[in-house]
């Protein structure tokens, strides 16, 4: 099963996904893998890894950070667009918020009006 990117992360109260309680270092190995498997070219092995992540933990950013550097590093830059987006949807921190801000603006998105001390404000999704 894809994550749903556009829909953005699942309530954290939701609890961890269920495939954790099964396998708790999965999501580390499949970031990992598709970390290292980047660095020597493999890009579309990295994507799938980065996006086996992202389904285990949907709550977490740092695999959607990779597939929207890999989206733009292979010259898709909606599809890194979308990707950043979600992160800035995500961050965790004020430096997640301004760099997937300013990977936005950097990419031709709009102006988030994201800053530190205050986040962009959730946007439905134009369908």
């Amino acid at each position: 099963m894809t994550p749903d990117l556009k829909a953005g992360p699942e309530p954290l109260d939701a609890g961890p996904p269920a495939q954790l309680d099964l396998c708790p270092d999965l999501f580390d190995a499949e970031k990992a893998l598709g970390s290292l498997v980047a660095r020597s070219g493999r890009r579309g092995e990295a994507t799938q890894h980065h996006l086996r992540s992202a389904e285990i933990r949907p709550d977490r950013a740092q695999p959607v950070r990779a597939l929207a550097m890999l989206a733009e590093e292979r010259g898709d830059r909606p599809e890194s667009l979308r990707f950043w987006r979600v992160v800035l949807r995500m961050a965790p921190n004020p430096a997640a918020i301004r760099e997937a801000a300013e990977q936005i603006r950097r990419l031709g998105g709009e102006d988030t009006g994201a800053s530190p001390e205050r986040p962009a404000p959730p946007r439905a999704s134009r369908s």
